[in-house]
């Protein structure tokens, strides 16, 4: 992570999460205009595959901080919203106010971890899980407006003419 940190001069870098199984499970986050409400700004895995693209460090609009690394100099302009509370697009608000600032963000493919979705949260009753997701998805909007970070697909034409001039 630090040295895609470097490389890139990035102020924070996400890794590939992967579930249990192998699968990866997310490495960014975006905007999915095609989903439901409550559910247009998530974590994604890209496929490279289906997207026809070598794995490879790429700038993105935000990562999920169940595992991240987050330089120094971004924590002393950019402090957490308290308003999102326990959890949940609490990560996503960060971003979006680390990149107006000027910091880079990045995923890297090659650092992976095994993350077991959800497992405390899961102790928490369904009911009141939803309910905050809701209100923060909402205050995030708010915010930030919709959308407030770049579509998948808008992401993925950006990072192929990348890929293509790097070669």
């Amino acid at each position: 992570m630090l040295a895609c940190a470097m490389r890139h001069d990035a102020g924070i870098v996400g890794v590939e999460e992967l579930v249990p199984n192998g699968d990866v499970a997310h490495n960014l986050v975006a905007y999915n205009k095609e989903t439901k409400d409550f559910d247009k700004v998530q974590n994604v895995a890209i496929n490279w595959d289906g997207f026809k693209m070598t794995p490879t460090e790429l700038p993105v609009p935000g990562v999920t901080f169940s595992c991240v690394m987050i330089m120094k100099p971004v924590f002393v302009v950019v402090k957490f919203d308290v308003s999102f509370g326990a959890g949940y697009f609490e990560d996503v608000d960060f971003c979006i106010r680390a990149r107006k600032k000027g910091f880079k963000i990045y995923s890297t493919p090659y650092v992976k971890v095994i993350h077991h979705k959800h497992t405390s949260w899961n102790l928490k009753p369904r009911k009141e899980l939803d309910e905050l997701y809701k209100k923060n998805y909402c205050y995030l909007i708010k915010k930030h407006g919709d959308p407030p970070i770049e579509e998948l697909m808008e992401l993925v034409s950006k990072w192929k003419n990348m890929q293509t001039t790097q070669i």
